[in-house]
């Protein structure tokens, strides 16, 4: 059928219903508003079609045509024909959804929900949305949505008792339906066995049906479940599929999802299901940035500052982390408070900087309170606060914080912002050092002696200064010579454990200050073989020789430790003092270092 056709037959429609309208055929008033409405067989005209909505409508409510008085309502609640009035919306939609029209009960509850047009009454809204869900029609005029915000209801208690298995019903025939939302809401219901048994394959299932609906959100959630095999436990559900994750997160993107832009991002940064792709991932960095998302910000900024994609530019990498922190993102206060500290693509500001880690330290940003502790407790840039020092640093030692534990350990030490309290500076240091790592907190051990302890008889600290220490055994090392092949192997095998296992690249696979302690007791109970089969009498041997190489290994060990500390604080700006927390190995007995005017012999007792 031609176009002209149809506009001919449109334009007769319209005569049509405009005679028996004004004839006064209600059907034909409403017939009418609707060409006026729609723009068929004359033009759009919204005045027109309100005035004959609202004829429609006055004679609808005599005879009880509830679909007329609810469109009726909807021009007053658009502001469509005439002005917008609330009161009419509220009235109209009350008057249709009595005359038991469905879509005017769901719009009925909105508004006692909303408080649109008269008073928030939660009660009374649960009590529409539960007549629009049970009526015969319901699924007919879409109304499914109510059936949703019903399961809502149920699952929170809002204006009824709270009830999981008929929150669950109502999900279930939502989702029989096909409305997306509840399918999604279902899926969840079966993953976490809220109302009823739970079941990964079911849950699944139901993600997997609402993301090939084609609804961007339920595309990310698919994602995410192959991503984080969230539908996986035991052997039961879906397993991690990376593949499958990086497919729904472009499809999501493409529809327009900025989490799933911010994934697809990081999935061509890291390479991990496809290649290494620095301008795609930029791309959709910016993409989900220029649409609001605050973690594209930050990480779009990252991207400026580093010439990752594009031309480093640390104007736009300021203007990103500005933006990002100003949406909310605590990282990127983070980080502008960093560069406003180093003169990072803007003038140097330690007053701006401060700002931006009290900012960051108000949404729990550990690194931010860290570093605000420290200007508290230094006075820089700010009054010198003692005791907001010390709660700063408690709140980040709460996190697991070794740095931040060995600053707590000082501040009750020294009664810096709270009372001196020797036995939990003690504590402190103790846990401080048992949360692994290789950093100054260790360098002890290789004394094989109690550096820092309490002595409990003297009520004092007994202390020894580390560093001065560790340059004794590197002297030792370096005066010494001639060492037996078999002990030289066995001696490597210990200090490359170490240098292998203390600078992983995953903190977790790092050694615990346990295995630090055993390993290192090992290492010197290989020198002590040595001495048990050349033991001479009363004649003091040097420890054996190693070869200028392995010093400067030894050395470069030292380096990478203090690199390690600072890495491992993960503050870029605030040098930090590192715990001095020490254990004493269990092979205190066995070698003793004494007091030469150079610390280079080792007295070997019998």
């Amino acid at each position: 059928m031609s176009s002209n056709i149809v506009k001919e037959d449109s334009e007769k429609a319209f005569l049509l219903y405009q005679k028996a309208a004004e004839s006064g055929l209600k059907e034909a008033m409403f017939k009418l508003a609707l060409c006026y409405k729609n723009g068929k067989g004359t033009e759009k005209d919204q005045g027109k079609a309100f005035h004959w909505y609202k004829k429609a409508a006055e004679s609808a409510a005599e005879s009880g045509d509830a679909v007329a008085m609810n469109n009726l309502a909807l021009c007053y609640e658009k502001g469509e024909g005439t002005e917008k009035n609330l009161g009419e919306t509220f009235y109209w939609y009350q008057e249709a959804a009595n005359n038991g029209y469905a879509v005017a009960m769901f719009n009925l509850a909105l508004c006692y929900y909303n408080g649109r047009g008269t008073e928030k009454d939660v009660r009374k809204a649960f009590h529409w949305f539960q007549k629009a869900a049970e009526s015969d029609d319901a699924a007919e005029k879409n109304q499914v949505n109510a059936m949703n915000h019903l399961a809502f209801y149920y699952k929170n208690g809002r204006g009824t008792e709270k009830d999981l298995e008929k929150a669950f019903h109502w999900l279930q025939k939502a989702s029989e339906s096909r409305y997306t939302v509840a399918m999604n809401n279902l899926a969840l219901c079966f993953e976490n066995g809220e109302g009823t048994k739970k079941d990964l394959q079911k849950a699944f299932y139901w993600y997997q049906k609402a993301a090939e609906s084609g609804d961007a959100d339920t595309m990310f959630d698919l994602a995410l479940c192959y991503e984080n095999a969230i539908c996986y436990r035991n052997g039961e559900g879906t397993e991690k599929d990376l593949v499958k994750a990086f497919h729904w997160n472009q499809k999501a993107a493409d529809s327009g999802h900025t989490g799933a832009m911010v994934n697809l991002a990081n999935d061509y940064y890291n390479a991990e299901v496809t290649d290494k792709d620095l301008g795609k991932a930029f791309y959709w960095y910016q993409k989900a940035a220029n649409n609001g998302n605050t973690c594209a910000m930050f990480n779009l900024a990252f991207y400026y500052k580093k010439g990752f994609g594009i031309e480093k530019n640390l104007e736009k990498a300021f203007y990103w982390y500005h933006k990002s922190a100003d949406g909310g993102y605590a990282d990127a206060m983070y980080n502008l408070a960093n560069d406003y500290y180093n003169g990072d693509g803007m003038e140097k500001d330690l007053e701006k900087s401060i700002y931006w880690y009290q900012k960051a330290s108000n949404n729990d940003h550990v690194g931010a309170m860290f570093n605000l502790a420290f200007y508290c407790k230094n006075g820089e840039g700010i009054e010198k606060d003692l005791e907001k020092a010390f709660y700063l640093y408690q709140k980040v030692a709460d996190s697991g914080d070794a740095n931040a534990m060995n600053n707590v350990a000082i501040c009750y030490e020294n009664g810096e912002g709270t009372e001196k309290n020797l036995e939990k500076a003690f504590y402190l240091y103790q846990k401080a050092a048992d949360n692994g790592g290789f950093s100054e907190i260790h360098k002890a051990i290789w004394l094989d002696g109690p550096i820092d302890n309490w002595n409990f008889n003297k009520q004092q600290w007994n202390r020894w200064n580390f560093q001065t220490g560790y340059d004794v055994i590197l002297k030792i090392l370096n005066n010494s010579s001639n060492i037996d092949d078999k002990f030289l192997n066995e001696w490597k095998h210990h200090y490359n454990y170490l240098m292998k296992r203390c600078w992983d690249s995953n903190p977790s696979n790092r050694p615990t200050i346990t295995e630090l302690e055993h390993e290192i007791s090992e290492w010197i109970g290989s020198l002590d073989k040595f001495y048990e089969i050349n033991r001479d009498g009363s004649r003091k041997y040097r420890i054996p020789g190693v070869n200028d190489k392995l010093y400067n290994d030894t050395l470069e060990f030292v380096k990478a430790d203090n690199t390690l500390g600072q890495e491992q604080t993960n503050i870029s700006t605030v040098v930090q003092p590192h715990s001095q927390a020490y254990y004493a190995s269990r092979n205190i007995t066995k070698i003793l270092v004494k007091g030469d005017s150079d610390c280079l012999e080792c007295i070997i007792d019998d």
